[in-house]
């Protein structure tokens, strides 16, 4: 006889069963504020999308959902924090591809991704590469022919590990070097190129739209794979001839070992804030792209992802951290 399938069935049934039994012996949780851990600055894209999906949250949780800054090691600082937090759900932290994807490559991280259970992604970043207008850079082509010229490395402006991927790229395709310069978000690298600090960046379409609009900076290329609606006559870098761009998915955790019952509210209550018409409005206004993936989705695709990015930082040339 054949006693796998009811077998697999009342395992299902069972575990079903004692995620209601938990959930019904705290029926009140959160009874208190819940943090949201944000890996860059005050002011940026990633901080104001944050609070566009904290505040809803607020509304499903019936408790306070407070955003708290943690700026620092390109990105990767707050997921260490999150990971050493208690595992009780009122820690959430960001998830980023820059630092769940791009950085642990580059740089030496405390954390693993498998450290974290994910509520889900909620948005993609609109990337373009901008530079300071008193440069003579139109395009891609006529900072890849001054940096040949240059005898020095092509400086530019960051604030995470996802942006500076492209330049890597171009390294690649021209020969010619570039150095970073780290910034604590993604709108204060933007004024250090509207300062001519730093000749260029990528960055987050809201974090230099109204710069560009202003004449403070100019727009050469989006580095996403399509145009940007603002401005149609831009190419993307692939159309204007090459091969580099940026796909970046913003997501958020807990510590692994969370309560399911408690990590199954916050993944409820993250869903229904994605599927408000309001907060996709608002983080299209702040130059993300609502894009909602549940947990064990954006889990998996942060692994497929990550082993991707591992062959791509290989490819490039660049210094591998072991994983």
């Amino acid at each position: 006889m054949n006693v796998v399938g009811p077998v697999k069935f009342l395992s299902v049934l069972a575990f079903a069963a004692s995620v209601l039994t938990a959930a019904a012996n705290e029926p009140d949780f959160p009874t208190k504020p819940v943090r949201v851990v944000v890996n860059f600055g005050a002011g940026g894209s990633t901080d104001i999308a944050s609070r566009i999906v904290a505040k809803r949250m607020e509304q499903e949780l019936g408790q306070a959902v407070v955003v708290e800054n943690k700026p620092g090691a390109n990105g990767t600082l707050a997921p260490g924090y999150l990971m050493n937090q208690p595992a009780d759900g009122y820690t959430i932290g960001l998830t980023p591809f820059g630092a769940m994807v791009v950085g642990p490559w580059m740089v030496k991280v405390p954390y693993k991704t498998s450290d974290f259970s994910y509520l889900g992604a909620f948005s993609k970043y609109r990337f373009g590469l901008v530079v300071n207008p008193e440069t003579p850079y139109k395009t891609i082509g006529d900072i890849l022919e001054a940096g040949k010229k240059s005898k020095q490395s092509v400086l530019f402006g960051t604030p995470g590990p996802a942006p500076n991927l492209i330049f890597p790229q171009l390294t690649r395709i021209s020969g010619v070097k570039f150095e970073q310069v780290l910034y604590k978000s993604g709108t204060e690298t933007a004024l250090a190129v509207v300062a001519n600090q730093v000749p260029m960046a990528v960055s987050v379409s809201t974090e230099v739209l109204a710069q560009i609009q202003a004449g403070k900076l100019r727009l050469i290329a989006s580095v996403t794979d399509t145009r940007w609606p603002e401005y149609p006559d831009v190419p993307t870098a692939k159309e204007a001839g090459y091969d580099a761009s940026i796909e970046s998915y913003l997501g958020m955790a807990v510590p692994k070992g969370t309560p399911q019952a408690r990590l199954e509210k916050l993944r409820a209550a993250f869903k229904a804030t994605m599927a408000d018409p309001v907060v996709k409005a608002d983080l299209i206004k702040v130059g993300m792209e609502p894009t909602y993936l549940d947990g064990p989705a954006y889990a998996e695709l942060i692994e497929v992802e990550r082993k991707k990015m591992g062959d791509q930082v290989r490819a490039l040339g660049m210094p591998v951290v072991a994983q």
